[in-house]
Formats: C-alpha cells, sequence, structure tokens
C-alpha cells in the first residue's frame, strides 16, 4: 500500500496574507481565532483572512470589533417579511372590497358593450348571449357569496 503523510495546513510561524516570515514585533492576531499577521497586511484587510472566520484584526491586548451573527440579521428580516406578509394578507380582501366593483366593471365593460352592440358577443370559441353575459356578470358575486357562506358554517 501507499504511504500517508500528514503536514500541517498552515504555518504559523508565517502571515497567512503575504506569506512572508513573522516578526516578533509590530504584529496585529485575529480576535476569534488569534491568528497572528504583519501590521501592514492588518491594516490593509481589516479582518481575517482564513476561510470561515469573520474576526477583526487587533493588537495584542486590545479588545476585537464585535462580530454581527449573520444568522440574527437573516432572522430578524425573514421576520420583517413575514409580519409584512401578514399584514397584506389581512390588507387585500380590504382592497378587493374597495377596488372589486370597479375592478370588475372595468372588465366586464367590453362584454357589455359588445354585447349591447351586436345582441351577442364571441370570446374565442365561446359566443355569449344577454343573459349568459349577465351570468358571467354575477358570478364573482355567486362565489364571494359562498365563500362567506362557507366561513359562517364552519366557525
Amino acid at each position: 500500500m501507499g504511504q500517508l503523510v500528514v503536514q500541517a495546513l498552515r504555518n504559523t510561524a508565517s502571515c497567512p496574507y503575504c506569506r512572508d516570515t513573522l516578526e516578533e514585533t509590530g504584529l496585529v492576531h485575529c480576535g476569534l481565532c488569534t491568528t497572528r499577521y504583519h501590521a501592514s497586511c492588518g491594516d490593509e484587510l481589516k479582518t481575517c483572512a482564513l476561510l470561515g472566520c469573520q474576526g477583526s484584526l487587533t493588537l495584542p491586548g486590545e479588545d476585537p470589533l464585535p462580530v454581527v451573527d449573520l444568522h440574527t440579521w437573516l432572522d430578524a428580516g425573514r421576520d420583517l417579511l413575514t409580519a409584512l406578509g401578514y399584514l397584506g394578507l389581512l390588507l387585500l380582501p380590504a382592497l378587493l372590497i374597495v377596488c372589486g366593483p370597479w375592478l370588475l366593471g372595468w372588465l366586464l365593460s367590453g362584454l357589455v358593450e359588445a354585447v349591447r352592440l351586436t345582441g351577442r358577443c364571441t370570446i374565442g370559441l365561446l359566443e355569449a348571449g344577454p343573459w349568459q353575459a349577465s351570468l358571467v356578470a354575477l358570478a364573482p358575486l355567486a362565489l364571494a357569496i359562498a365563500f362567506a357562506i362557507q366561513g359562517r358554517c364552519s366557525a
């Protein structure tokens, strides 16, 4: 069989940013993983260069900058969007009650005008007379009444 060689992933004697050898003076370190950097590299980076580390670079003895957890921000945004979604669901019926008759009248005005002029209305393959057009106009109202009755019976 082959031979397995295990090596360290990073050398602590070199800066992970510029790969030069670290001296004992003028170093900064990551507040989370304590990785050491040259002071000039730290001024350039401001945050740790290691993959997955979100720490800020500070001089030894200084307090690091606070790290903001991304999940906290995402959860707060998700809660806000959920609240706005529920508010939208509450406002949608009110908007339909206020604007619904106008919108329905606008949509059906072409159908009513066609029936008034010709006595018949052809939409695609469907052909409707005046009484069918009035049924089409009453269909949304009938659906709304059916849903209201169903809501009262199930409550």
